[in-house]
């Protein structure tokens, strides 16, 4: 399949929008386009395009598509239960829509038309999404055909995969189960949609390698409402007694796909249990292929310098998630009732019921964050490992004021934190422009009347005031005009020599930009696309929900969407592999 050019791709979404949305796209950022571009699609009904509009809405799939990691199905190890069963079972979590295989499974509604809801979690949606709108009208000429305009449940209707790496799609509608155990009749609607999945397999042609293999969803344990524990032995055994059935049954290998830990550990429990083997272990998944990441080791091995840019990203792959209701609901909870706060970002700005309880809340976050753990997961230390292999030539710029960087070891020298940094308060009114102030001797002050459960402060005396005009402080974050620089000058100075020397030198510059969203861009990201588009810099760009993408068309530069922890590692592993090489 070609592949259209980034600057192609980005005319065609223009193109598409123009004809999808009501006013003009061209004012909206490119990830902002991308989003609406996804909403108004999946919203859409199954009414078909002309062909000038399908072909540009095709060419921005297929270039998104590209980008995302795949799995050959052929690569997937089957595991070996016991003489009684064919060695044609395999466990392996990861997204369906990204397994090239001869079908996926997809747990469609009895209307068969797809999900008509923006960003909905669920798998009707995913497929429709990567697969294009044709999907959507193909499934509506089945149900036309339908007497009464429903598939049955239990049963199976077959469309090609169309722009999904899978040929073939089954379409099949579970049982639903809501507010009650699965009775008998629920367990049979269940097989018969496996059992109807398989034989629809058997009728399909084999790939070019002459090998034919499905994947099976977790059918109806999701809206559906059937309880995984009680779906996954009815799942194994239906296919098992089918391939008992069916000794010559031309099905090679059959998936079951899960996308949750949870669901992976039900399966494996199951498997240990048929096998009568507590020790039972799955083979390791195979490694995807991801375009972006191969040209992303491409750039930094050939580059002699690099530049590591570091966003809120990256500290939420350590579980420091600023915008985790989760995690401020588990340490900052009273603080959550006392406020209506819901996250840490949410913080910054907000009126406290008292002085008492916004330093009793500040102290407690300098405390957590303080004390964050280092090590687990290891993404500093794989990224301290990436950078000594440009020698003296890196630097790190962050905006992240929580420390970690320097926690981890990283040389102050090579490190710069123009939005702040938690170990200073700052007087709010400036009084002089030396008005900065360590932060850790008024931590200790207050640690006798701060309650970290309850986030109060129970002495107004432990609340910071100014050594020089005792007035008001605050930490010493960008969070608004107040805030003094003067501590992150000195780093900020080291940035521009870095750049300068790398300018100078002829460095081949790269810029590893990690988990660097909107609420900043002018620190980070506008910067790394500056550099790009000056020719000084290429660059690796990580992130998630569309945080990742790089301008279309922008040479010297690639996008990759996936948890910063989990790249990094994948980055350092392939950058070993080829020094090695």
């Amino acid at each position: 399949m070609d592949q259209p050019l980034g600057k192609i791709a980005q005319v065609a979404l223009d193109t598409a929008l123009l004809h999808l949305y009501t006013l003009s796209p061209h004012k909206l950022q490119h990830f902002k386009k991308l989003s609406l571009f996804k909403q108004l699609l999946t919203t859409r009904p199954a009414d078909p395009f002309d062909s000038d509009v399908l072909d540009a809405i095709e060419t921005v799939i297929k270039y998104t598509n590209n980008l995302r990691p795949l799995t050959s199905a052929n690569d997937i190890r089957t595991i070996s239960l016991n003489g009684s069963y064919p060695p044609k079972i395999a466990l392996w979590k990861g997204d369906i829509t990204t397994l090239y295989c001869t079908a996926i499974v997809n747990a469609a509604n009895s209307a068969l038309l797809g999900c008509f809801k923006p960003n909905h979690p669920c798998i009707d949606n995913a497929i429709h999404a990567i697969a294009g709108p044709r999907l959507r009208q193909k499934c509506a000429e089945i149900v036309n055909a339908l007497p009464d305009g429903e598939e049955v449940t239990g049963s199976v209707k077959v469309t090609p995969g169309y722009l999904l790496p899978a040929r073939y799609v089954l379409h099949t509608v579970g049982p639903i189960v809501r507010g009650h155990e699965p009775d008998e009749e629920d367990r049979e609607e269940l097989k018969s949609c496996y059992r109807s999945c398989l034989a629809a397999t058997e009728e399909l042609k084999a790939g070019d390698n002459g090998t034919k293999t499905v994947a099976f969803c977790c059918i109806s344990t999701g809206m559906f409402g059937y309880p995984a524990r009680l779906a996954t032995p009815v799942a194994v055994a239906t296919v098992l007694e089918y391939f008992t059935a069916h000794p010559n049954s031309t099905i090679d290998r059959v998936i079951f796909n899960v996308f949750s830990d949870a669901d992976y550990n039900l399966y494996l429990e199951h498997f240990q249990t048929l096998s009568f083997n507590p020790n039972l272990t799955i083979p390791s998944p195979p490694k995807p292929y991801c375009e972006p990441v191969v040209k992303a080791l491409s750039l930094l091995s050939s580059a002699d310098a690099l530049l590591i840019f570091a966003g809120a990203g990256l500290s939420a792959s350590c579980g420091l998630d600023y915008t985790s209701t989760k995690l401020f609901e588990e340490r900052f909870g009273q603080t959550s009732l006392r406020t209506g706060a819901l996250c840490l970002y949410d913080i910054f700005g907000m009126e406290f019921p008292s002085e008492l309880d916004k330093w009793g809340y500040y102290f407690t976050h300098l405390t957590v964050v303080g004390n964050w753990p280092l090590h687990d997961p290891p993404v500093y230390d794989n990224l301290k490992t990436i950078a000594s292999s440009f020698n003296d030539n890196w630097f790190v710029r962050t905006s992240n004021a929580d420390g970690l960087f320097r926690r981890h070891g990283f040389p102050a020298d090579r490190l710069s934190t123009p939005q702040g940094d938690y170990t200073w308060l700052q007087c709010v009114a400036n009084c002089t422009p030396e008005s900065v102030f360590p932060s850790q001797p008024c931590l200790d002050a207050a640690k006798p009347y701060l309650d970290l459960h309850n986030q109060t402060l129970s002495h107004e005396d432990a609340i910071p005031k100014c050594p020089k005009c005792t007035g008001e402080m605050f930490i010493c974050v960008r969070a608004n005009d107040s805030f003094n620089d003067i501590r992150f000058r000195e780093g900020e100075q080291h940035y521009a020599q870095f750049l300068e020397m790398c300018k100078s030198s002829g460095k081949r510059l790269v810029v590893l930009e990690i988990g660097a969203g909107w609420n900043t861009p002018g620190v980070l990201r506008r910067i790394s696309e500056e550099l790009v588009e000056a020719d000084a810099a290429s660059l690796v760009r990580i992130g998630i929900k569309g945080s990742e993408l790089v301008p279309w068309g922008l040479d010297g530069a690639v996008g990759i969407e996936g948890d910063a922890k989990k790249v990094v590692e994948m980055l350092l592993t392939g950058l070993d592999n080829k020094s090695v090489n």
